[in-house]
């Protein structure tokens, strides 16, 4: 069969053709992996699975659409979501890291302002807290501009991949769903927050007198 399905969904990773012949090509004449039933009433689907549990005959087990592709393509999905996560955790220790030099940079470029104010009769808590905040909304900024960027470039993306428990080729499309946005969003800030907490503290810890020469 030529064409392309419509419905979203995981069946666009399938190829339909002639029963007969499909068996031939595959050399499985007379036998059924699986069938497809539509019910008039969705609440049907318990009762059809009593009645083929019931009959000794067959060796059937029913299931849900859905809930077969779930168990289908689970552990192909743990591993994907793994490995997004690892590599999630990687990205934000290597931003954390950079965040902390580049704030160790700036913070001692500005020491001997920081040193004016402080003379001036800020307190330490007040300036940590306008350093702190500084570096939040730079890195909040930075996560708006990663977040558009991911938007443009990968929301609504299709890609494929092979499930190796039943060497199938599984289709996915990515999202950028506005939860996710969010907690990059606030990964990135946490990330700023962190980051940018030691070299404050040094910078203000400096006595005043000799940050101002």
């Amino acid at each position: 069969m030529v064409g392309r399905f419509h419905e979203p969904g995981r069946a666009n990773t399938e190829v339909w053709g002639d029963l007969q012949a499909l068996q031939s090509a595959y050399r499985r004449h007379h036998f059924f992996q699986t069938a497809r039933v539509w019910l008039r009433d969705p609440g049907l689907a318990a009762a059809l699975a009593r009645r083929a549990d019931a009959d000794p005959r067959r060796n059937l087990r029913v299931t849900r659409h859905r809930d077969y592709y779930a168990r289908q393509f689970g552990a192909l999905e743990r591993v994907i979501e793994g490995l997004g996560s690892l590599l999630g955790v990687l990205v934000t220790l290597g931003a954390v890291l950079a965040t902390l030099d580049a704030a160790a940079a700036a913070s001692g470029a500005r020491a001997r302002e920081l040193a004016l104010l402080r003379a001036l009769g800020f307190t330490r808590w007040t300036l940590a807290c306008a350093l702190t905040l500084e570096h939040c909304v730079l890195f909040a900024a930075a996560g708006g501009v990663g977040v558009a960027v991911a938007t443009l470039g990968l929301h609504e993306m299709e890609a494929a991949t092979l499930d190796f428990s039943g060497f199938t080729t599984v289709g996915f499309r990515l999202e950028v769903a506005p939860g996710g946005a969010a907690r990059a969003m606030a990964i990135a800030v946490l990330a700023g927050l962190v980051g940018s907490a030691i070299p404050v503290h040094h910078v203000l810890r400096a006595p005043i007198a000799p940050s101002l020469r």
